[in-house]
């Protein structure tokens, strides 16, 4: 009996490719692009350079008292760094880098995963859509550009801004770390497209916010595929990458070879050239003279119509509210930023034409540090 349930959990696990995946490699790690297949992103012609610090002293002057850790201790920011995940941080104010550091055998070269921190970076693609007339609304109906989703009971009536805002009503996980949980199979599953399909709803769209670890922005990637006539990694070469004077190029997981991007997680890059999509931010949405990214897309994402579910999100403990797939400050600093798993951080500043970027692995089974508190820490002691 025992043999035969070692054989049919074998043939489960060879077979079901996902299954076996998940399984053998466990939770995502930062340097998972070293074993996905990946689409290359092309890096800017004309690359633009921040102004390199006259000294690196900041780590030492900065102190922090990050509030999750058990018996809070302050400590200088490079001793939070050596002592955390964090492999990368990078302060930056009017395109001068105040503070950089790189720690657990990473440097300034190296890439980092952003996890759902893209998930951001996709939201400019949509706004970038709608300016250049490839999608009408984000009050379209999705099945408008996905006509496959019509027979699927209750996606009728999903609107794009309901995936923007994470209120679809699409079904989720309940436990995101199992083998057969959602997020997993769609991390290591190798069709996207397929995945989509079978999620199924399980509330009426735009009722309250629930977090999707993967299907709202990959449904917004077959949007944006379908749209655009071309791959995702593509069309963000084509309007945003190339033209931000990026340094390096930039590499985007796919389900399979010459797959499907991972839209949700996957985007891996170096820091200073995330950071110039901060500073795209800051601009507005333009570079040098050219708008990349609508000024009212800038807009919209900080001044949301529906102001009563950002007040109600933001009386929960530890939570920002949510806005067109980007964090949005509620502790009166006026920041918003892209946040992925771990503790992957894009975090815009705009009253303090400031910037910073953090890179964080994985810490034990599941964890990562999520100290958003001493970002605040790090700004209060800026204004100073």
């Amino acid at each position: 009996m025992v043999k035969k349930l070692i054989f049919l959990l074998s043939i489960f696990l060879l077979t079901s490719c996902h299954f076996y995946r998940s399984f053998y490699r466990n939770l995502p790690d930062i340097d998972d692009y070293k074993f996905f297949e990946t689409r290359t992103i092309l890096s800017s012609k004309q690359p633009f350079h921040f102004i390199e610090p006259s000294n690196n002293e900041l780590g030492n002057k900065i102190i922090v008292a990050p509030r999750k850790v058990k018996d809070t201790v302050s400590q200088t920011l490079n001793h939070f760094i050596e002592n955390s995940g964090t492999v990368a941080m990078l302060i930056i104010r009017n395109d001068s880098i105040l503070f950089e550091k790189y720690d657990k055998g990473y440097s300034e070269n190296d890439l980092f995963t952003t996890f759902s921190s893209v998930k951001s970076v996709v939201s400019l693609l949509v706004g970038i859509a709608i300016e250049d007339g490839l999608i009408a609304s984000i009050q379209d109906p999705i099945t408008k550009y996905l006509p496959e989703f019509n027979n699927k009971i209750g996606f009728e009536k999903i609107k794009i801004i309901h995936l923007l805002n994470m209120n679809s009503g699409i079904k989720r996980s309940k436990n995101p770390a199992l083998p057969s949980s959602q997020p997993l199979r769609f991390y290591y599953g190798r069709n996207l497209d397929k995945e989509c399909y079978k999620t199924k709803t399980d509330t009426l769209p735009g009722g309250n916010y629930e977090y999707s670890y993967a299907s709202s922005t990959q449904l917004l990637s077959m949007i944006l595929r379908k749209v655009t006539k071309q791959s995702l990694s593509y069309y963000f070469e084509e309007k945003i990458w190339s033209k931000i004077g990026t340094s390096h190029e930039a590499y985007w997981a796919l389900d399979r070879k010459n797959g499907t991007e991972k839209a949700f997680c996957c985007l891996n890059v170096v820091a200073r050239d995330y950071a110039k999509i901060g500073k795209l931010l800051l601009q507005k949405g333009k570079w040098k003279d050219e708008q990349i990214v609508s000024e009212k897309w800038i807009n919209a994402i900080l001044v949301d119509a529906d102001k009563q579910r950002i007040e109600k999100l933001s009386q929960l403990p530890d939570r920002d509210a949510y806005n067109l797939h980007w964090w949005i400050g509620t502790k009166g600093y006026g920041d918003y930023k892209g946040a992925g798993l771990y503790g992957q951080y894009l975090h815009v500043f705009p009253n303090e034409n400031t910037i910073i970027v953090t890179f964080t692995e994985r810490t034990g089974f599941t964890q990562g540090h999520y100290q958003t508190d001493i970002y605040y820490q790090i700004m209060d002691y800026l204004k100073n």
